[in-house]
């Protein structure tokens, strides 16, 4: 309802900072408004400077916080700002004590379809994502509406409230629209909320169109004798000429609360009918009726026109209409009482009669028998009364009329122009918009602005620190405190906070400590707002402090600073070889250094040592082990050529190894195993490994820095599944390699088929249709009595049992015997592929074939192969061989596990890296077994040594 003012004046564009009363002055409702509006505009406006367009305060975080809840949406209770109103959801119950505001508020969220100013919720989206947003206007609220402004001990009412209505609504949003962004004038969303673009011009007619001659002359602008304050307010929504318009003579305040509607639905019973004879109801006036669910809904009332005559009875306040209401227009219980809560109320509008344009013509208008004006076309002005017209027009053009616009025109007798303005937008009503979530499915995107409060802007900031390096002690290895503490710094705005805890924390692997433990360690700001720490860092292993400030709980706030330090190394410093050829393929000053180191010159001073005969040492694992204590971990040795056998055990007593050869053959009875060295090359070898060889040849196990090139490896056993294998190990290179996995079968294991028995077991093996057809081909071409010895081949192989069939296999077996030795078909043999393809592939299995070249597990630093001849793989998880396939199967069922729960991943700084390596495939060929070590010291060595220059001299 509106309240009963003489005007509203207060503007904007006078800058009025305040309303000051002077003595023996009286003191008008337009006053006090004025002063009321200017100071809720200062704070309106000081909260949207401050805030933003929208927020939620940190002090209640859940505020209008969207939830799914049963298919429908919870909203959180708290505050939120919009445009710089404050709205505020009290929540459901259960209540507790709020200490901050000393009152009473709900813990639980509000139902959507329970809000308080919202009493019929529309329908959410049935599907498809949808925008939830928040709006909020300024309702005003007359006793009419709320009976508790009324003093009992007065009994009438004496002011009126501006309340804040907020709703919580949905629209769906296109597919290509980001949560969070704008969409205040995105089409989809002014289809749903249409903005504010009605215009209203106010003038004076030109003719006389008031035949009372009491009145004075229209000479004279306004006409009437009494000041009033006219309200136009838009009916219908749309645009001109289909939107409609009623009007008042004094703001609509005439008005009543109704306390029933017969059944009969022709009259309503109030509770008054009017202040007094002219302020009241009267036969033949339009009136309106509407209840909280229409004009909150913004829908327009129900039109009726009071009967004439008896349309008024004073002895039971009844008002009858000359048309009855519709059924269902508003919700009655069986005594025919508006439900609780629906406030249904009646109030008056003054349209009616003749309808005149500014130039006295009549102007037809059908919306008149239903009591309300059609919105004519700009342009066109109509006259009210007393000389003043009305005009309407749209700015931009193209908008709508929204049901609920409004203005407030005062007339009066004293300036009788004083009415009259241009395209004034409508006061009312001004809705204001927030997003607070992007529904999709069962996801919810919150893009509510969450903001602490000017005491709780503390924030953290780097002071000095980062980036520094210092060198370790390689001999013995031990963290190395930072000449300069990591600090940071705590502060409100410019002014340093002291006394606030941060937390510092190393991140990643390595020993580095802090203060002197391995930390966290937590470290309040001093009286400068600083706080630091001593930070060692690891000699090895690149670590990452990182500092946290904490709340008063302890927990963790805002964003972290972070630190990194690095220590300095030859083996992390880049070396370009320029003019010296010999050292083409070095990376680091490290490699370089020790690359330099090797150069023997037979001097006795060389750092190498030989191995064989005519050297220094007679075997390989003299040398590493009596270099191991002369030389504190270190050791260069040099095979001299020939064959050099190792049966060792591990080697986990060097810091350092560089072995190399040049025409030298190193026969492996037992792994040759690295263990935790902080280099380790090895480069010109030949590497053999023997039938009782298991498990793997060479192994390089959690080794700093790792460099394999001009290797030749090969394996007589059928036991091993990885030829080279790195572990856990940091910078890795291996390239101009050659490495071959075993393709040689367990003797006893693996049958020797011959002839068309092996060429038909290939070609179902590897689905080949061309070598089938031309198997088949040949056996028919082929004498009886080489069918018959292929045949018995098969039949031989099944009685032996030499290798376990199932009873499937075998029969299909036998039958390719009987089709071999009777020149069988190609659509006979084609009906057997499926089993002697598994066939086939169990036989291949069970001899024994090597999997993976080489392999790469856990690295801790960036992987370099490149230039390599590999036959075999190149396997970063482990090799494929038949006996690990349920512990393969279930670590895949872990990753698949995983991947639906993904944890946090810390990624390292391993980087793996391939360049022109060259694969081949298994050599499936039985006649090339290495029968002893001779075979492979009779292939023609190399004529040059890699970087390594002459292969004579000792030490």
């Amino acid at each position: 309802m509106t309240g009963d003012y003489s005007r509203w004046s207060h503007d904007p564009y006078k800058d009025d900072a305040a309303v000051l009363l002077q003595q023996g002055r009286l003191l008008t409702d337009d006053d006090w408004n004025t002063a009321v509006r200017t100071a809720g505009r200062r704070t309106q406006a000081g909260t949207l400077d401050v805030v933003g367009r929208s927020g939620v305060p940190s002090e209640t975080p859940d505020g209008f916080r969207i939830a799914l809840a049963g298919g429908s949406l919870a909203i959180g209770h708290g505050r939120a700002y919009v445009d710089g109103i404050l709205a505020e959801n009290h929540g459901a119950p259960p209540e507790v004590w709020r200490h901050g505001l000393a009152e009473p508020a709900g813990t639980a969220p509000v139902a959507y379809t329970a809000q308080p100013h919202l009493p019929q919720a529309p329908a959410l989206p049935a599907s498809g994502r949808y925008l939830v947003y928040l709006k909020v206007w300024r309702r005003e609220v007359t006793a009419v509406d709320d009976p508790s402004l009324v003093e009992p001990a007065l009994g009438i009412d004496t002011t009126t409230r501006h309340r804040t209505v907020w709703q919580v609504k949905a629209v769906p949003v296109p597919g290509g629209y980001v949560p969070g962004s704008p969409f205040l004038t995105q089409t989809w969303f002014e289809a749903a909320e249409p903005p504010a673009t009605a215009r209203l011009s106010v003038g004076t007619a030109t003719v006389e169109t008031d035949p009372d001659p009491c009145l004075i002359a229209p000479t004279g602008g306004y006409t009437g004798v009494e000041n009033r304050l006219h309200r136009i307010q838009v009916h219908t929504p749309g645009p001109a000429g289909t939107a409609t318009f009623v009007w008042s003579r004094d703001n609509a305040t005439v008005a009543a609360r109704v306390v029933s509607v017969p059944a009969s639905l022709d009259r309503v019973v109030v509770d008054r009918l009017g202040h007094d004879q002219v302020l009241a109801f009267h036969e033949g006036e339009w009136v309106e009726l509407l209840d909280e669910t229409r004009e909150l809904a913004g829908r327009p009332g129900v039109l009726r026109r009071i009967r004439t005559p008896g349309g008024i009875d004073s002895d039971t306040a009844t008002i009858v209409f000359s048309t009855s209401l519709g059924a269902g227009d508003f919700a009655l219980d069986a005594q025919g009482r508006p439900v609780a809560g629906s406030n249904l109320r009646i109030r008056r509008w003054d349209q009616g009669g003749t309808l005149l344009d500014e130039a006295g013509n009549t102007v037809p208008d059908a919306a008149l028998a239903s009591g309300s004006v059609t919105v004519p076309a700009p342009g066109t002005r109509l006259v009210l009364e007393h000389g003043i017209t009305v005009g309407f027009s749209l700015d931009p053009a193209g908008g709508t009329f929204r049901t609920g616009d409004h203005w407030l025109v005062p007339a009066r007798t004293a300036d009788p122009t004083g009415h009259e303005t241009t395209a004034e937008p409508a006061l009312g009503i001004h809705a204001h918009y927030a997003g607070l979530a992007v529904v999709d499915g069962g996801a919810v995107v919150d893009v509510r602005p969450v903001f602490p409060p000017l005491s709780g802007l503390d924030s953290l900031c780097y002071v000095a620190g980062d980036g520094q390096e210092v060198t370790p002690d390689t001999l013995a290895p031990a963290p190395v405190l930072l000449p300069v503490a990591p600090r940071v710094g705590v502060a409100r705005g410019p002014i340093p906070v002291p006394g606030r805890p941060v937390r510092f924390t190393l991140t990643g692997a390595g020993s580095g400590g802090l203060d002197g433990g391995t930390g966290p360690v937590t470290v309040p700001t001093g009286a400068d707002g600083t706080a630091a720490v001593a930070w060692a860092v690891d000699p090895f292993v690149p670590q990452t402090l990182e500092a946290r400030l904490l709340d008063w709980s302890g927990a963790p706030i805002g964003l972290p600073v972070r630190f990194s330090a690095r220590t300095r190394l030859a083996s992390g410093v880049a070396y370009q070889p320029g003019a010296c050829s010999d050292l083409a393929g070095v990376a680091t000053v490290q490699e370089a250094l020790d690359t330099l180191c090797l150069r023997g010159g037979g001097d006795g001073n060389d750092c190498c040592v030989s191995v064989g005969e005519g050297g220094d040492y007679a075997t390989l694992e003299e040398a590493l082990r009596d270099l191991a204590d002369r030389r504190r971990g270190m050791a260069c040795v040099r095979l001299l050529p020939g064959l050099h056998e190792w049966a060792g055990a591990d080697v986990d007593y060097l810091r350092h190894l560089d072995l190399h050869g040049c025409g030298a053959v190193l026969v492996l009875h037992a792994p040759f195993r690295v263990v935790k060295a902080e280099e380790v090359e090895l480069s010109d070898l030949d590497l053999l490994g023997t039938e009782e060889l298991r498990g793997e040849m060479v192994r390089f196990l959690a080794c700093r820095q790792v460099v394999c090139h001009d290797l030749r490896v090969r394996t007589q056993s059928p036991e091993i599944p990885v030829l080279v294998r790195l572990t856990g190990c940091g910078a890795s290179r291996v390239r101009d390699c050659e490495m071959t996995a075993s393709a040689s079968r367990r003797d006893g294991v693996g049958p020797r088929f011959t002839g068309p028995v092996r060429t038909l077991l290939e070609a179902a093996r590897d689905d080949d249709r061309d070598a089938l057809e031309r198997m088949v081909a040949t056996n028919r071409r082929a004498a009886v009595l080489r069918r018959e010895a292929a045949a018995a081949q098969l039949e031989q192989f099944v009685r032996s049992r030499q290798v376990e069939l199932d009873g499937r296999l075998a029969e299909a077996l036998l039958r390719s015997a009987e089709l071999i030795r009777a020149g069988g078909s190609l659509e006979e043999f084609v009906e057997l592929l499926p089993e002697l393809r598994e066939t086939a592939l169990h036989l291949d299995a069970v001899a024994g074939l090597a999997r993976a070249a080489l392999a790469v597990e856990e690295p801790h630093g960036p992987v370099w192969i490149a230039g390599n001849d590999l036959v075999g793989g190149i396997s970063l998880y482990g090799v494929a061989s038949p006996d690990r396939i349920e512990e393969l199967e279930a670590s895949l069922e872990n990753l698949v596990e995983e991947s639906r729960n993904p944890p946090e991943v810390r990624t390292g700084p391993a980087r793996f890296d391939l360049h022109e390596n060259r694969l081949g495939g298994f050599n499936w060929s039985t006649q090339h077994r290495l029968v002893d070590h001779q075979t492979i010291v009779e292939r023609v060595p190399r004529p040059e040594c890699g970087s390594r220059g002459s292969c004579e001299g000792g030490r």
